[in-house]
């Protein structure tokens, strides 16, 4: 994977430790696209996608997926990582399956939703957080 360019100045403070996030480019599993990934496995133990999915499709004995397999190629890798248009294609496919999620799955920047499943804070004038703006347009107000 290559450095995120857009990225190359995050900094974290965990433990009050000040140091480098690592931000870096792959592809989507599904699709191919390129996206960008969170701080990287060296950083805090596990690859997050932004704004996309990384799933382990680890499953057991007798599952649809039984590494049982490995025992004679090796080490399978489980992980699925999937990219935001990709997720968005996942849950209009599997809408039962997905459906206890509701609303309101990733933050979106902008006046406008990149999908029905992102959010947004809804600020008053003095940028008070008054909301929370779904992806279908429905305001969750604070008092809810």
């Amino acid at each position: 994977m290559k450095l995120d360019p857009r990225f190359s100045d995050a900094v974290t403070n965990m433990d009050d430790n000040p140091r480098r996030l690592h931000m870096y480019l792959t592809v989507c599993d599904e699709c191919g696209g390129e996206m960008s990934t969170g701080p990287s496995v060296s950083d805090i133990g596990f690859m997050q996608i932004d704004n996309g999915w990384s799933l382990d499709l680890n499953g057991g004995y007798g599952m649809f997926t039984d590494e049982m397999s490995s025992f004679e190629v090796g080490p399978v890798d489980t992980f699925v990582h999937l990219c935001h248009d990709c997720c968005v294609l996942f849950v209009k496919t599997f809408p039962n399956a997905t459906k206890r999620f509701g609303l309101g799955h990733h933050p979106y920047e902008g006046s406008e939703p990149c999908c029905e499943w992102g959010w947004t804070f809804e600020r008053d004038e003095d940028l008070n957080i008054v909301g929370t703006r779904l992806g279908d347009g429905t305001l969750v107000d604070e008092e809810s």
